[in-house]
């Protein structure tokens, strides 16, 4: 919750039993005769011993389910982890990278090192596990180059699937925050339509324009079109 484009006003990370949410597993299969689950829950792998449990108590009840994860956390991610998620029948992670550039990270504060994620990027795919990455564009000094840097990226990470977004300057956020200060005259910019918002933002914090973003969104978007199966 430290990342400048974040709006989330919870500081607290909360989680649930991991029997609980295996109970809830075996309720879809029995009552609904699912094969696959999208388990949705951000950070899934904060604490590494709640994940472990978790795919423990799928394996020791033995049940046959694919399962899919969104979303993991990139610094956290090491063989045990993969091994086990993969045993469990886990079949796809989504992480939120952001940007292939470090420079990008830093600026958006995500407190990620693109060499740890790239070494989390290869024990996955050894594993088996599709990943689906997530990217932002348009973090604060994005240019031509960090856009071309997250484009190599992804040509070099062998994602399943790819999706990327504009920036939006939430209210709530540390970038939000710096436009008020930059236009502390201006007291209505929480009702400006987001689209304008965005163009406010990207006009004062960008070295791109938003039509370079855009098109570099549906180069992903273009790359990835074919794989959005669910597995």
């Amino acid at each position: 919750n430290e990342c400048n484009f974040c709006s989330n006003f919870n500081k607290r990370f909360r989680k649930r039993e991991p029997s609980k949410i295996v109970d809830e597993f075996e309720h879809l299969i029995d009552i609904y005769k699912a094969d696959s689950i999208y388990l949705v829950g951000d950070n899934l792998n904060l604490n590494k011993k709640m994940l472990l449990e978790l795919c423990n108590n799928i394996i020791t009840r033995g049940l046959n389910i694919k399962w899919i994860c969104v979303t993991l956390e990139p610094m956290s991610i090491d063989r045990e982890i993969a091994d086990k998620m993969r045993h469990s029948g886990c079949v796809r992670a989504t992480f939120g990278f952001e940007s292939g550039s470090q420079e990008m990270l830093d600026s958006l504060n995500k407190k990620v090192s693109l060499d740890k994620a790239k070494k989390s990027i290869e024990i996955l795919n050894r594993s088996g596990i599709d990943i689906v990455a997530t990217f932002i564009l348009g973090s604060p000094g994005e240019s031509e180059k960090t856009l071309e840097d997250t484009i190599n990226f992804i040509k070099l990470s062998k994602f399943k699937a790819c999706s990327a977004s504009i920036l939006a300057p939430l209210p709530g956020s540390n970038i939000f925050k710096k436009l008020i200060n930059k236009y502390a005259d201006y007291d209505k910019l929480d009702i400006i339509p987001l689209y304008n918002l965005q163009d406010i933002y990207i006009n004062d914090f960008c070295y791109v324009d938003r039509i370079k973003l855009e098109n570099i969104k549906n180069k992903i978007a273009d790359m990835f079109r074919e794989n959005w199966d669910l597995y």
